[in-house]
């Protein structure tokens, strides 16, 4: 199909899968020492699963809350409240707003998606308590600052430096991962409704 035909919602995949594999190229280098060996459910992934990159970025932000609630002082009391903070979001986070993440690159290759409606509910989740998100996310920042404060004056400054690394991921969550989501979401509706268009994404 020509550019000049593609939607923007597909041009947009394009661009954002673009960004994704670039960021899963870093992220993969990053945690390449930390990665499980690859098993057979990994060759044959699940259609909305979790990218790698992402659900191994969440593995260590955890594992670096837990060393910072081991830390002792005040650095562990910010650990611990933060821990509480954020615990229901990073869980609705990874049933809702990552999964429909794995088929970025897939949909901007024109592919075919089997049970798609899943995916659309999914994106419809984040879309509709996207406003909630944001302010969850306002309250786990100010937590990271109790944090990042606690952890300079106590001169740990690897927890303070998790603290920052948290803070950034949030940000991206707003600015690229939840609008991805929900574009996902509405390109698939927009290819129920028009199915000779299944491939207007493909570059």
């Amino acid at each position: 199909m020509s550019a000049t035909s593609r939607t923007p919602i597909a041009i947009v995949l394009i661009l954002l899968a673009t960004l994704y594999a670039l960021s899963v190229g870093r992220a993969s280098e990053a945690d390449h020492e930390h990665s499980d060996p690859p098993t057979a459910s990994q060759d044959q992934p699940a259609p909305f699963e979790t990218p790698e990159a992402i659900r191994l970025e969440h593995r260590h932000l955890h594992e670096q809350l837990a060393a910072a609630q081991q830390a002792g002082g005040r650095t562990a009391q910010a650990a611990r409240k933060l821990e509480k903070t954020m615990a229901a979001h990073f869980a609705e986070e990874e049933r809702y707003a990552m999964p429909p993440l794995g088929l970025l690159s897939r949909l901007a290759a024109g592919e075919q998606i089997a049970g798609a409606e899943q995916a659309i509910a999914m994106a419809d989740h984040v879309r509709q308590n996207l406003a909630r998100f944001r302010q969850e996310h306002e309250q786990i920042t100010q937590a990271l600052q109790t944090l990042a404060q606690a952890a300079t004056e106590e001169n740990k400054p690897e927890h303070a430096e998790f603290a920052h690394r948290l803070s950034l991921h949030a940000e991206h969550e707003e600015q690229v991962l939840y609008p991805a989501t929900i574009l996902i979401g509405r390109f698939l509706e927009q290819r129920q409704e028009q199915p000779d268009s299944s491939d207007a994404a493909a570059p």
